[in-house]
């Protein structure tokens, strides 16, 4: 994973994003690395750039905030640019309330943790995406459509962790994409 554009984050919030796509990709047997833009990668190594952004939201046709997606090339395809929007994620988490207090009262040290572990699983659910080249969502686990607030919030990844019949594929899928990358360097 390259960082190639942090928008807002601070240093520290950026590694709170690669530590929760760490701990969600882990568990499926998948290793994360990560640096910033420029950075050299390993020849076994699928890179991915994140661009975390800083810019007005979008929203679906039923209103609900964009937090994330994957560019897509001139033929429809998903390319290897994940884009996170920090004003999606704001918008989501500013209906959620935790341990009793609305979001917004947060102390800023807390929404600041909120937001990066937001944008990490974001991240990582944007990543499978480009991983599986999915477009579409199951109903249940990191590839779902729709994130509960409550879970974005919560400290236990356990809604965001894949099934033992993902990771298998999520593992074939990535040495593919790294043999490919390699090829084409």
């Amino acid at each position: 994973m390259a960082i190639d554009q942090p928008g807002a984050l601070r240093e520290w919030q950026i590694e709170s994003v690669v530590e929760q796509v760490r701990l969600i990709w882990g568990a499926a047997g998948i290793a994360v690395s990560s640096g910033m833009y420029g950075s050299p990668s390993k020849p076994d190594d699928a890179r991915v750039s994140v661009r975390v952004l800083s810019v007005p939201a979008r929203y679906l046709s039923n209103g609900a905030a964009v937090m994330g997606w994957v560019a897509r090339d001139e033929d429809g395809r998903l390319t290897p640019a994940i884009f996170i929007s920090l004003a999606g994620i704001t918008n989501v988490l500013s209906r959620v309330y935790f341990a009793g207090t609305k979001f917004r009262d947060l102390p800023t040290q807390v929404s600041d943790r909120i937001v990066a572990q937001t944008a990490g699983r974001v991240a990582a659910h944007e990543l499978g995406h480009y991983l599986l080249q999915l477009t579409g969502h199951p109903r249940k686990g990191l590839m779902r459509r729709q994130f509960l607030p409550r879970d974005l919030v919560d400290s236990s990844p356990g809604p965001f962790l894949l099934t033992a019949s993902e990771s298998v594929l999520l593992r074939r899928e990535v040495m593919t994409l790294a043999r490919a990358q390699v090829s084409t360097r």
